[in-house]
């Protein structure tokens, strides 16, 4: 397959992630997206769902697994920008990139399981936050 026609691909790919994104009421950082990420593939989408941020690393493959270092280079850039990590791929995921992904609080997700694994984080994130919150009020 030439690099061009790849491209097309993982940017059709890409696409579709952030059209089920948006359709499911997650905002989509435009500005990051075409400011600060232009030509670099390990940071596709900086999303939001009710103050929740995700940095999101769409990985067209036609067959080979993603492998830890990929999860290495979404973590690092998620730390940096102060939000979770989340890798979205046509294929699956090494052992070791599993393991890796554990270890780093990486979500791994297909684009059948991308939704309901970041709304579960929303929602666990939320919980965690008014808990945080009800615990500083009453003991103040």
């Amino acid at each position: 397959m030439t690099s061009s026609i790849y491209a097309d691909l993982y940017m059709q790919f890409r696409d579709q992630v952030a059209i089920l994104l948006t359709a499911n009421s997650f905002n989509i950082d435009e500005n990051f997206v075409s400011d600060w990420i232009h030509s670099d593939w390990d940071k596709d989408l900086i999303v939001d769902k009710h103050n929740v941020y995700f940095t999101i690393n769409c990985k067209f493959k036609q067959k080979a697994k993603i492998g830890f270092n990929d999860i290495e280079l979404i973590s690092s850039a998620a730390t940096l920008l102060d939000s979770c990590s989340v890798i979205v791929t046509t294929t699956g995921y090494s052992k070791n990139s599993i393991t890796t992904a554990q270890e780093l609080e990486v979500i791994l997700a297909d684009s059948k399981s991308l939704i309901d694994k970041l709304n579960k984080f929303v929602d666990d994130e939320l919980a965690r936050k008014f808990n945080e919150t009800l615990y500083k009020a009453l003991h103040t």
